[in-house]
């Protein structure tokens, strides 16, 4: 009787656990970018979709996102943010 009452215990405890574990809602990298964003993109002739190439400099406690536009390939890269 005991032993039934632990395991049911034990059950309890994971499904009120295991829940959390996977999270819940939209993940970050499937969210679609602010207006914000697309205006600056906008601003320097980039669009979402467009090459990236990140630069992270440790140092200086920098990242930078450098943005190619997919339009004009022999463009090179644009910075975009840092």
């Amino acid at each position: 009787m005991m032993r039934k009452w632990i395991l049911w215990a034990g059950i309890g405890l994971l499904l009120a656990v295991l829940p959390g574990c996977f999270g819940s809602g939209v993940s970050p990298a499937t969210k679609p970018l602010s207006k914000a964003v697309l205006v600056q993109l906008a601003a320097k002739g980039l669009k979402p979709g467009d090459p990236i190439f990140v630069r992270i400099l440790k140092e200086e406690s920098q990242l930078e996102v450098w943005m190619r536009p997919k339009k004009r390939p022999g463009k090179r890269y644009v910075l975009f943010k840092s």
